[in-house]
């Protein structure tokens, strides 16, 4: 095999000598630019890593990494080191430095290639545990095949144990990269020699390097450049000019882009001391990265999701995250090696004009102006040349004289103003005698000033005319001015005092006050505002040490406060502005916000990410002319992006940590798995999660929000760190577990089946109760019997009542009357009325025995049996009284209700109340109001003398048992649960004389 090897060698040295030469003229696109690091973190053994030495890294779906020492096997969330069971491996007799290669199998599991192992070794990262499966073969996972590899006759023969692959080749040294395409095989052993197979056939020389797959793309990296496969050959992309240097390692991010590191100690390979370290993105462009191993040379190995983001190195110095800066994000000015808390480069201002032009100044006194063209900031002026102070601030741009001004101050007792007009290049300065703080401008040259004496401490708000350098104070009565805005469009002035808001007209005169002692409208409880923003038809107030507060400028109310509780990343809120899509920015001392026109948070973007320093600067903000917005920073200026700088996507992922179920005051840990299963009777899930990343910044707020998929199937309460869920639909769903990261959300497949097992216990609860039914069946028979005996003595009652009510309604007095008022008419030849009485009295006397005879009348038959018996009485009383009736149209005439309720009160008003008038004529008055549907209410009212003087003179002559008879009637018709009646009786009083009765019933049907 070694002869085929050499001859194949020979023949082709002049084709690939030529190759070399023509491509070298025309592919060499090596960038010798590096990757502009943002951020680095160093991870070792004092935060938990077991050894100083790793090995290998991976991250597994659940965004959790993975490292492997010689000492073990590590579970790594970017917070905490967590140990992996890996005592498998010692009981065979197996060691993790023995490990030449990690590759993933499927879905958290990952084989563990250990040279010359007879069995194969699972690392489960689900389980944290590494699993052992038997095998009387020695298998090797490669590019997602297994093989199996034997050693004979100083040959390594690899046989794919797929068919459909068809591999069946020999080597001389043991394979440490397989890779197939098509009929063709390329291999790469572990003295870096690679060889091309076609049909299990060698097809060519032996390479000199390391190969990868990307897709469908397979790529070598050879001392003298980058190949890439195609029909048989290795084709020359990239040359490179140092062919001293080897490449040691070689690995991909989830996106294909290519990361290879290079040693020119080509003899040290097994040493893995680099010095180069080059990107080939997926267009095949070839990056220089060598600046982020620069003082971390000795790397085993590489991870990256995204190697235009971030990258993990580990090796001989443990760990460290790499986060790069991304597309979007430009940084000026910036000093390194500051570290937080620390000044570096401040950048006090800066300012746009409207077309666009950029001017930043430092706190040091130095004034730029940015080249577009060059992309760099030239400076204009420094104290060593126009500026007299010792010190900048306050950098703002007026449209109306097209100028810029700032302000400069020092530890004298006064302030320079300064004037930069762009045209004609001048900076002109002015001398004030007072301590200069805000302005803003009213016209062309005049500004609003605000100041203070610095002897006396005296502030003060001023019009100031640049061009003939006078003051004219409007206010002296204002506590020390922090910043003051101008508002045109509703004529106020805005001021922000030590002591709170103050809101101006355009005569200086107070309209109102905004701050901590003002009522909830008017309330703020950090009243400091370091700038004001028009946003949104709103102003936005930035203030130190409260967020943000949105307030309705024309009414001056605040309508809402923004903070760290309810979404930015910092309370010291100190510069806004408006992107060109209505996109509300935010910077603070703890990176930059964006929030929509509603106000709900987009993205929180921090130091590390891209931006010069974390804390930003007092109104240190503007927008160029392309839309992008410029921010000054404690240590250095940058330029965002906004559209790209949004699409900035995060690495982290939402990890569970432990599921637990609750029924009762128990619990139990269960697995996550796919899918989750238990049952509907559950009290509670509680899922408690955490954010798997490179690495965990103790100041950054990432949200975890739930949600799920179809129709809702649970109730959830969300607490940091965890979910409770309860009240769950049987069924399957899907729980998401959300971040700013849509790309990394966590689904969990959860199915709840109905409790059914009672079912179990049913033949046993049966076959107990089987003893019991006697008992039960005695006792429930005597129950009946019981209840029918309470029910016919209820109804018996029910009868009663209804003879005794007869009998009092038709009660002989009545009887007696009503026929000597028939004898009187006849007698004094009054025929007719005879007649019409005796008429009406049999009407009557038919209606109250048919009615009698029924529980229920409708109200209908009710009113024309009131109706008769009324008319007798008057009749009777002969115009003693008289009477209205007045019935609700809404009244359903048809509704039934209890017969003989109404008109024994009647007979008691007229009997007992109007008969017993001497000073006035009687009146009766009926009402009838439906309530609803089922509610009725009936009102009976007569002007009689009222109950105390009727029970008087009632128990003179005799006791009456009729409204007795009624309340029984009530409450036997309550009892029967068919029909709720009330009965209230009022005694009407003018003063302290009685002048009559009212009586209310309201009979409600049941349903």
């Amino acid at each position: 095999m070694g002869q085929v090897f050499y001859t194949l060698l020979s023949s082709n040295l002049q084709y690939f000598g030529l190759t070399y030469g023509i491509i070298l003229l025309s592919v060499f696109l090596q960038s010798a630019s590096s990757q502009t690091i943002v951020d680095l973190k160093s991870i070792g053994e004092e935060e938990g890593l077991s050894a100083r030495i790793v090995n290998f890294v991976i991250r597994d779906d659940r965004g959790l990494f993975y490292v492997i020492s010689r000492k073990s096997i590590q579970q790594f969330d970017g917070n905490q080191f967590s140990d992996v069971n890996s005592q498998v491996l010692s009981e065979q007799n197996e060691l993790l430095s023995d490990i030449i290669s990690v590759e993933k199998k499927s879905s958290n599991r990952y084989v563990l290639n250990i040279k010359n192992a007879e069995h194969q070794y699972i690392l489960n990262t689900e389980k944290n545990i590494v699993e052992f499966i038997a095998s009387n073969k020695k298998r090797y996972l490669k590019d997602g095949i297994d093989y199996i590899v034997s050693y004979q006759d100083s040959t390594y023969a690899i046989v794919s144990e797929e068919k459909r692959k068809g591999i069946n080749i020999e080597l001389f040294n043991f394979p440490m990269e397989i890779i197939g395409q098509g009929n063709y095989c390329i291999t790469q052993d572990e003295f870096h020699k690679v060889c091309i197979f076609n049909n299990n056939k060698a097809i060519s020389e032996v390479y000199k390097g390391r190969i990868i797959r990307v897709e469908e793309n397979i790529y070598l990296w050879s001392p003298d450049g980058v190949y890439k496969f195609s029909q048989g050959n290795f084709n020359l992309i990239h040359r490179f000019t140092n062919e001293k240097e080897g490449c040691g390692l070689l690995k991909k991010d989830k996106l294909g882009n290519i990361i290879a590191a290079y040693s020119d100690r080509t003899s040290y390979f097994d040493n893995n001391y680099f010095n180069k370290l080059y990107v080939l993105d997926k267009e095949e462009n070839l990056i220089n990265y060598s600046s982020c191993i620069k003082e971390y040379p000795a790397i085993n190995d590489i991870y990256s999701d995204n190697v235009f983001h971030k990258m993990m190195l580990v090796g001989y110095n443990g760990m460290r995250v790499c986060s790069f800066l991304r597309d979007g994000s430009e940084i000026f000015f910036q000093e390194p090696g500051i570290m937080d808390g620390e000044f570096g480069k401040i950048i006090i201002g800066v300012a746009a004009d409207t077309d666009g032009h950029l001017i930043a100044q430092s706190e040091s006194g130095e004034i730029s102006q940015y080249n577009t063209n060059k992309n760099q900031f030239e400076e204009l002026f420094s104290t060593k040349n126009k500026v007299i102070s010792e010190a900048l601030s306050n950098l703002k741009y007026d449209k109306k004289s097209d100028c810029f001004y700032t302000r400069g101050y020092s530890s004298n007792p006064y302030s320079d103003i300064y004037k930069y007009n762009k045209e004609s290049g001048k900076l002109t300065s002015r001398r004030l005698n007072f301590k200069l703080g805000d302005f803003d401008f009213l016209s062309k040259d005049r500004m609003l000033l605000t100041g203070y004496e610095s002897s006396t401490g005296e502030a003060f708000l001023a019009e100031y005319n640049f061009e003939q350098n006078k003051l004219i104070v409007k206010r002296k009565d204002l506590k020390r001015i922090l910043s003051v805005f101008l508002d045109g469009k509703n004529k106020t002035i805005w001021v922000s005092t030590m002591d709170g808001i103050k809101v101006l007209g355009y005569k200086y005169n107070t309209i109102t006050k905004i701050d901590k002692h003002q009522s909830k409208d008017r309330y703020i409880l950090h009243d400091k505002i370091a700038m004001f923003l028009p946003y949104n038809d709103h102003l936005v107030a930035c203030s130190r040490g409260g967020g943000i507060y949105v307030i309705e400028p024309i009414t001056q109310r605040v309508l809402r406060n923004i903070n760290s509780q309810s979404g930015l990343t910092e309370d010291m809120a100190v510069a806004a502005i408006e992107d060109n899509a209505g996109r509300l920015w935010v910077g603070t001392f703890n990176g930059l916000n964006v929030l929509d026109n509603n106000y709900n948070s987009l993205k929180k973007i921090y130091a590390f990410e891209g931006l010069p320093n974390k804390e930003f600067n007092t109104h240190a903000v503007a927008k160029n002319k392309d839309g992008k917005l410029v921010f000054g920073t404690l240590n250095g200026l940058c330029i965002i992006d906004p559209e790209k700088v949004l699409n900035w996507e995060r690495s982290y992922k939402a990890h569970i940590n432990k599921i637990q179920l609750y029924n009762g005051r128990e619990s139990r840990n269960i697995a996550n798995k796919d899918p989750i299963i238990f049952y509907n009777s559950v009290d509670s899930l509680i899922m408690t999660y955490s954010i798997a990343d490179y690495f965990t910044y103790p100041f950054v707020s990432t949200s975890v929000t739930l949600s799920q998929k179809g129709d809702p199937f649970y109730r959830s309460v969300s607490y940091s760190g965890s979910s409770v869920l309860t009240d769950f639909e049987t069924g399957e769903n899907e729980i998401y577990l959300k971040t700013y990261n849509k790309s990394l959300d966590q689904v969990i497949r959860v199915k709840v089946n109905s409790d059914r097992r009672g079912l179990y216990y049913f033949f046993i609860i049966t076959a107990v109760l089987l003893g019991l039914v006697y008992f039960i069946s005695k006792s429930v028979i005597e129950a009946n019997k019981k209840k029918e005996q309470e029910k016919t003595e209820t109804n018996k009652k029910i009868a009663e009542l209804q003879l005794a009510s007869l009998q009092a309604q038709m009660n002989p007095h009545f009887i007696f009357n009503a026929l000597g008022s028939i004898q009187y008419f006849i007698q004094t030849h009054n025929a007719d009325k005879a007649d019409e009485y005796l008429s009406d009295f049999a009407k009557l006397m038919r209606k109250i025995l048919e009615s009698s005879k029924q529980k229920l009348v409708s109200v209908r038959e009710e009113l024309k049996m009131l109706e008769l018996y009324i008319g007798l009485e008057q009749l009777r009383f002969e115009g003693m009284f008289d009477y209205t009736m007045d019935i609700d149209p809404m009244v359903d005439q048809e509704m039934k209700i209890p017969p003989m309720i109404i008109q024994p009160i009647i007979e008691n008003a007229i009997n007992h109340g109007i008969y017993n008038l001497t000073d006035r004529h009687g009146s009766l008055h009926i009402k009838l109001v439906e309530e609803s549907e089922e509610n009725i209410v009936i009102t009976i009212e007569d002007n009689g003398v009222g109950r105390k003087k009727a029970q008087e003179l009632r128990n003179k002559i005799h006791a009456s048992r009729g409204m007795q008879i009624v309340k029984e009637r009530i409450d036997t018709i309550n009892k029967s649960e068919a029909m709720e009646v009330q009965m209230l009786t009022e005694d009407l009083m003018k003063k302290t004389q009685p002048i009559g009765t009212r009586v209310i019933i309201n009979i409600k049907e049941l349903y």
